[in-house]
């Protein structure tokens, strides 16, 4: 790992730097909904493994990925996203506040 971390050190500003060139909204708006992904696929593939059990393999799979991506989709626009605009929202003025000096000893 040591390796790959030299390698990421030097690697990442210069992909930060080509991102700042090149702007993919689309990427970046699938983003949004990814950690949705990550909360309700294994809720989702739960329930649907046994109406699926007789369908064909790759028709099965294509019917999961579909039905992971829709309700990761619909917890993120009900459930992500207005949490995060209220958050924002509440959190706004203390965002603007100039930070306090730190005390020394």
């Amino acid at each position: 790992m040591p390796p790959f971390a030299i390698y990421c050190y030097f690697w990442l500003p210069l992909e930060l730097s080509a991102l700042k060139k090149r702007h993919y909204r689309y990427v970046e708006y699938l983003g949004l909904f990814s950690y949705s992904i990550y909360l309700t696929h294994k809720l989702t593939l739960t329930a649907i493994t046994a109406p699926l059990a007789g369908v064909e393999p790759v028709l099965a799979w294509v019917i999961e990925l579909l039905l992971v991506l829709g309700s990761a989709y619909g917890f993120y626009l009900a459930v992500e996203r207005p949490s995060h605009r209220f958050a924002k929202k509440i959190g706004g003025p203390r965002l603007k506040a100039k930070p306090q000096p730190a005390i020394e000893a």
